[in-house]
């Protein structure tokens, strides 16, 4: 992005939101580590969609032979008040209140949305529970739900839960299966940030940015094969990846060699060609012109 646009701020404040969303969810899983070998399967960030055609997406899914948990992290601070009417969430940090998102009717949802999801593709529906787990250990929280705590709790719920008799179990190849299902089924999110920030492709600053000092100064030509960066000469024969995946990131899934050429600050149509060839991309021909479908992550043929 555009050295002082108006949507800067906006964007580094989610940037750090996101940034402590995931030192909260690397949180969790040191607490997760201590089931490993304990029967359980976990999943990260599972991404699927519904019959309906919704996305949902969940920070940890737990895969029991009797049960399934799904844990919703939240590395928020303060006083957390979960309210009964109206059904909100309170935040009370150094004497202000705010109302925020309430994670437990979230993981609520997406409890509903996993059944749906399991009974479409023929699975058994296992008991699913759903936990609220606050990373940060200073938060103080008011609920009356036992499932919403602290990290440090998870396992002894999953625990309390895995003594459960249960009517329907799972083998260990049909917990295998399951997972392996799972993951295939992920839909990674290749959508588009720039519409969210009020924002347009010429908006986003262009150019091939180096791997080591960050700069978007990377070069081809100045070495046989390869890019350079013209601010601390470091080498690269892969920079135009990153490049590229950022292209897909920002502004959209598809791309022209004209618009190759733009985004990566290279003249040569025909190295153009010759890289976008070199990747597992496939190529579709419309009218006169050609253009190439990117996917997350890319790879090399």
């Amino acid at each position: 992005m555009k050295d002082g646009h108006p949507a800067q701020s906006k964007i580094n404040e989610d940037l750090s939101l996101r940034e402590a969303g995931y030192r909260g969810e690397r949180n969790l899983d040191y607490y997760l580590s201590f089931l490993e070998e304990r029967d359980f399967y976990f999943i990260h960030d599972l991404r699927l969609q519904a019959e309906s055609g919704h996305f949902f997406q969940m920070d940890t899914v737990v895969l029991h032979s009797s049960f399934i948990g799904i844990i919703e992290a939240k590395n928020t601070s303060g006083n957390i008040q979960f309210q009964k009417s109206p059904r909100q969430v309170v935040r009370q940090i150094q004497e202000k209140e705010q109302v925020i998102s309430n994670p437990h009717l979230q993981v609520k949802r997406q409890r509903l949305q996993l059944m749906d999801w399991l009974l479409f593709n023929g699975w058994p529906l296992l008991p699913i529970y759903e936990f609220v787990a606050f990373t940060n250990p200073l938060t103080k929280i008011h609920s009356d739900s036992p499932r919403v705590t602290h990290a440090e709790d998870i396992p002894h719920l999953l625990g309390e839960q895995q003594q459960r008799p249960s009517s329907i179990k799972l083998d260990q190849k049909q917990i295998q299966n399951l997972s392996k299902m799972l993951v295939l089924s992920h839909q990674k999110d290749c959508s588009s940030i720039v519409p969210s920030y009020k924002m347009s492709s010429s908006d986003i600053q262009t150019g091939v940015q180096c791997p080591k000092c960050e700069s978007l100064q990377m070069r081809r030509g100045i070495i046989q094969g390869g890019w350079q960066c013209e601010m601390c000469h470091n080498i690269s024969k892969d920079a135009h990846i990153q490049a590229l995946e950022d292209f897909l990131l920002l502004v959209q899934p598809t791309i022209t060699n004209r618009q190759f050429r733009d985004f990566l600050q290279i003249s040569s149509s025909k190295t153009a060609y010759r890289l976008l060839s070199q990747l597992s991309i496939p190529r579709t021909h419309s009218n006169k012109h050609s253009f190439y479908t990117l996917s997350y992550p890319l790879h090399k043929r």
